[in-house]
């Protein structure tokens, strides 16, 4: 048996954020194709590590809490389609200059602890649908104001008879 567990760091919006966005989209999304996300499941990845072994997950917690950071506002406001992994996603068309601040620092801290950097740049979305059909680039209307006020380490978990779920394992407050 094997003890690495798959893990990734992200934003885990709060209840009544997760609850807005699901009303939100849920026009959109219906009579699509596609398995939707859970709405207790929708995050925001900064750093995914993959799986991933106890020495290594204790490096990146403690790399993680070395970061000094301050809570940001985020405002979703439009949904979108990636062909290539067929995803309909939510984002904003502004990144907060604090949210792109952290995930480079993360990145940054997660070196020292032998993780690779992600070669592509840093790119907010929260998945709403997997294996979904296209969705041309739309507004989301009204937008989603989320106050982001910590990250999370999480872990990827397979339930039986189940899609696949998340699990905070670990949280940081802004400053910490």
């Amino acid at each position: 048996m094997t003890d690495h567990r798959r893990l990734f760091f992200a934003l885990w919006p709060p209840p009544a954020v997760r609850e807005a966005l699901r009303a939100q989209a849920a026009p959109v999304l219906a009579g699509r194709s596609g398995r939707r996300v859970h709405p207790a499941d929708f995050h925001a990845t900064l750093a995914y590590l993959g799986a991933t072994g106890s020495q290594p997950a204790s490096c990146a917690m403690q790399a993680a809490a070395g970061i000094h950071w301050q809570g940001f506002e985020l405002v979703l406001d439009q949904l979108g389609y990636w062909k290539r992994p067929r995803v309909i996603w939510a984002g904003a068309r502004q990144t907060p200059a604090a949210l792109t601040a952290l995930a480079g620092k993360l990145q940054q801290r997660l070196i020292r602890c032998g993780f690779e950097p992600e070669a592509r740049p840093f790119r907010l979305h929260l998945t709403l649908a997997r294996r979904a059909r296209g969705l041309p680039q739309t507004p989301l209307a009204p937008p989603v104001v989320w106050p982001v006020q910590g990250f999370v380490l999480a872990e990827s978990v397979r339930e039986p008879q189940s899609a696949q779920r998340y699990r905070v394992v670990k949280s940081w407050p802004p400053g910490s």
